[in-house]
């Protein structure tokens, strides 16, 4: 007999001498002890499998999910690169700080599971590109008309990241103080953090081409890009460098 099973028939030869208020808990509790007995609290975890995203961008972040060989397992959650993720010990939660990768872990009873994922700058947002020219070249009417004295005279460029992806749009005047505006950006994010894009104007004569920029840690943009224009006539090239690109109000 169980010890459930003898707590209740004590309880019941007791009841007797009683009012029927204890032989009710008595036949209660009996009734409780049927059937199969409980199952074991848990099967021992001999692995752990971590549910996250491989990517994240910086300033962002995800909550990622432990789960042992049997189900659900409480763990306690690591960084083994904080510089370029962090994680709440007890809720999993991630955030990416810096670039680079990192391997986020989870630990129980001597278990320990891992993800690796990579970081990369949030290059998202509206930005008011300050810029120099470093080289110009030009040919035909361009050069005959001294295009390279007359450079673009403000760039605005607007971003949308997913991933690794770059869309958006770009706008600048040209040579001669024609605005023209772009809204087929596309590029991308590489490994060590450049932003690469094209963008070609609707007209089809004026390209922004070879864009190399990367996101300092005060979120400000350099680097460098070239802006082409051209036609049956000629074309003139402007090799332009970005010391600073700040994030527009609302951006």
């Amino acid at each position: 007999m169980s010890i459930c099973h003898r707590l209740a028939s004590r309880l019941f030869s007791v009841s007797a001498k009683m009012d029927k208020r204890c032989l009710l808990v008595a036949l209660t509790l009996i009734g409780g002890c049927s059937g199969s007995p409980a199952a074991p609290s848990g099967s021992k975890v001999t692995s752990i499998t971590i549910t996250g995203g491989d990517l994240l961008l910086i300033g962002k972040g995800e909550t990622f999910i432990a789960t042992g060989n049997s189900g659900p397992v409480a763990v306690r959650w690591g960084s083994d690169a904080p510089s370029v993720a962090v994680v709440d010990p007890t809720t999993g939660r991630v955030s990416a700080v810096g670039k680079g990768t990192a391997t986020i872990y989870a630990d129980a009873n001597g278990i320990r599971g891992t993800k690796l994922i990579r970081t990369l700058p949030d290059f998202a947002g509206k930005w008011t590109i300050s810029y120099q020219v470093t080289r110009c070249e030009a040919d035909g009417d361009y050069l005959r008309y001294r295009a390279c004295d007359y450079p673009p005279n403000w760039i605005e460029l607007e971003l949308i990241q997913s991933g690794e992806g770059i869309s958006g749009r770009f706008g600048m005047t040209d040579w001669d103080s024609y605005d023209w505006r772009s809204d087929n950006v596309l590029g991308s994010v590489s490994s060590d953090g450049t932003m690469s894009f094209t963008a070609t104007a609707t007209s089809g004569d004026m390209r922004i081409e070879n864009v190399r920029l990367e996101l300092r840690p005060n979120r400000q943009l350099a680097g460098t890009f070239e802006h082409v224009q051209f036609d049956r006539t000629g074309s003139v090239r402007y090799f332009l460098e970005v010391p600073t690109a700040n994030p527009r109000s609302g951006g």
